[in-house]
This record gives C-alpha cells, structure tokens and sequence, in this order.
C-alpha cells in the first residue's frame, strides 16, 4: 500500500510520471540498467504501480488515453524477468 497517495487529488500527468518512476525503479530491481537484482524489491515495485495505476483510475483523475497507457505501463512489469513468490 502507498499511504503517502490514498486520497490525494492529482492531475493525469502527475499520475502519469510517478507510475513511470516506480516502472523505472521495478525495472532496476530486476536488474535492467545497470540496476543490482533484488527479486523482492521489484515485486514491491510491480505491487505498487499497480496499485498507483488502479487508484490514478479508479479515482477518475486518469482516464481515456491516459488511462489505457498508465494501465499499459502496469501491464508491462509482468514482462520483466525476475522471481515472483508469495508467502
């Protein structure tokens, strides 16, 4: 869960670029660009854009195109090579 974004009104773009900064943080757990493995943390990080995906949506502040590609962009980590487990 992201606390620090439950109930906070924000714009489409904002939504846009802080999903893209937990897609690049995923993607250097997963050990892409010259990022150190950690399978743990990119499965956070697939967790939590996700969740920022589904809120920016479901909260109607991110719709039509902008929704298609924030939910896009959430689809793309289970494309990404790295262990996924649950306890």
């Amino acid at each position: 869960m992201i606390p620090d974004l439950i109930g906070e009104k924000r714009t489409a773009d904002e939504w846009l670029a802080i999903a893209q900064a937990e897609y690049a943080a995923c993607c250097e757990a997963a050990g892409l660009n010259g990022g150190r493995y950690d399978a743990e943390m990119a499965h956070g990080h697939e967790d939590d854009l996700r969740e920022i995906a589904l809120r920016a949506i479901a909260s109607g502040d991110v719709a039509g195109p902008q929704a298609a590609a924030l939910a896009k962009l959430a689809l793309e980590t289970g494309t990404l090579e790295f262990e996924r487990w649950c306890a």
